[in-house]
């Protein structure tokens, strides 16, 4: 997977990128919106990106490793895609923000789950408690985070369906 994923961005998004003289995705978050919003996806993944470097040993920490990818893969679509079409941001915005929900909560439930993990090693703590985090951390990962998958693939089928109706179709 990663050799095509490498080919479909040297193909498509390194020549927009090149073109508008962007050195990162973040340079377009910045171009497209503000340096606040460039400053809160930047911090939001250096904040995942050392959870899960510091925490190789966390509950589900591949999963949320996942997640974060597909998050990261989302940001480089919009970011490429959105420059050329404006309509294909604003058709991706609503599963994106719903993936990086899903991505942020993996990564809360991750911290719960390990700490609740180590209190019941410990001995500590209130354990049917400790043990409810830890079982409600095992169902969203196993239940809810796959929404991730076609979330990712949502935002990147494009706006085709989304922007389908003519303006001449809405009135009727």
């Amino acid at each position: 997977a990663l050799p095509f994923a490498m080919i479909v961005l040297i193909i498509f998004f390194m020549p927009t990128f090149h073109r508008l003289k962007l050195i990162s995705v973040y340079s377009y978050l910045e171009l497209r919106f503000d340096r606040k919003t460039r400053r809160l996806v930047a911090g939001l993944f250096t904040l995942l990106d050392e959870y899960v470097r510091e925490h190789p040993d966390a509950p589900h920490v591949e999963q949320l490793t996942e997640s974060i990818t597909k998050l990261r893969e989302a940001t480089s679509w919009i970011a490429s895609n959105g420059l050329e079409d404006p309509e294909q941001a604003g058709a991706a915005a609503s599963p994106y923000l719903r993936l990086m929900a899903l991505t942020v909560i993996a990564y809360l439930w991750s911290r719960m789950a390990g700490v609740a993990r180590s209190k019941l090693d410990a001995g500590e703590g209130h354990t049917p408690l400790l043990q409810g985090k830890v079982v409600c951390a095992q169902y969203y990962f196993d239940k809810l985070l796959p929404e991730g998958e076609w979330l990712l693939r949502d935002i990147t089928s494009g706006k085709g369906s989304v922007m389908g109706l003519d303006d001449d179709q809405w009135a009727a």
